[in-house]
């Protein structure tokens, strides 16, 4: 019972995926090619979830071209 409340408040449905990514996206860690391969996936069957450092111009960005939660 308690995973299902946690996904209704980040916003997921039953059957949606959810993709994490836990660390700083920066170009060093080469997350370029994690969202290319997001941004593949059918929408609105996932939503990724970034826990960790995002600058906040990098935010914005993101947040305009897929559905992103930011923890």
């Amino acid at each position: 019972m308690a995973r299902q409340r946690r996904r209704e408040e980040l916003g997921l449905v039953p059957d949606e995926l959810l993709l994490v990514h836990a660390g700083k996206l920066e170009p060093a860690k080469k997350t370029d090619s994690l969202l290319r391969a997001f941004a593949a996936v059918p929408k609105p069957k996932a939503k990724l979830a970034v826990i960790g450092s995002i600058p906040v111009e990098t935010q914005s960005q993101l947040r305009a071209q897929m559905d992103l939660i930011l923890v």
